[in-house]
């Protein structure tokens, strides 16, 4: 006999005994320990601001120096740069994040038109951030002010952009707008 058959073990209703041998294991209860989970302060957000500003300072310095943005080498160095900053900002805590969210997406926003799909990619992953940031007001001005082109803008991407993944981070980036301003009871088609 199998020790696992044991109980109750009858070779005339065999199923029978099966069924109860599996009760009796399924009532077994293993005490599992679970680690205490400890609360981590955000030591990065009160200096958040001082490196997003210095690389920021930085940028603006030698932004007109061809020989550092020129090439294959300045366009990854470029589209890195702008994913640091949207990290930056990622985790820069609920206090800074608004600012510079808002400072971000003004850096980024003019580059979505850039001949290198890296750096259109990190313009959206950047602007993505943002928008996760951004207060609601700001989104509204962003979708209302009929100034504003962005809305138009994200459409022509999600449509247009020769890169299969900026049109689905651009598309993922109106269906969030879209909810945002949804669950804010403005309802607006953004495409």
């Amino acid at each position: 006999k199998r020790p696992e058959m044991a109980v109750g073990y009858d070779d005339n209703s065999k199923s029978l005994s099966l069924q109860q041998g599996s009760r009796v294991l399924s009532k077994t209860r293993w005490k599992r320990s679970r680690p205490l989970q400890r609360l981590i302060k955000n030591n990065f957000s009160s200096v958040a601001p001082m490196w997003f500003y210095s690389l920021l300072a930085g940028f603006l310095k030698h932004k007109d120096n061809e020989t550092l943005w020129a090439g294959p080498t300045g366009s990854i160095f470029l589209a890195h740069f702008f994913r640091c900053l949207a990290t930056i900002v990622e985790f820069s805590g609920p206090q800074a994040s608004q600012v510079l969210a808002s400072d971000l997406f003004d850096l980024v926003w003019d580059f979505r038109t850039a001949d290198v799909a890296e750096i259109r990619l990190s313009v959206l992953v950047s602007v993505a951030t943002s928008i996760a940031m951004l207060p609601q007001e700001r989104i509204f001005n962003l979708v209302l002010r009929e100034d504003s082109n962005f809305v138009k803008a994200i459409a022509d991407i999600s449509a247009a952009d020769p890169n299969e993944e900026c049109r689905s981070l651009s598309q993922t980036i109106s269906r969030s707008m879209y909810e945002v301003l949804h669950d804010s009871g403005t309802a607006l088609q953004l495409s």
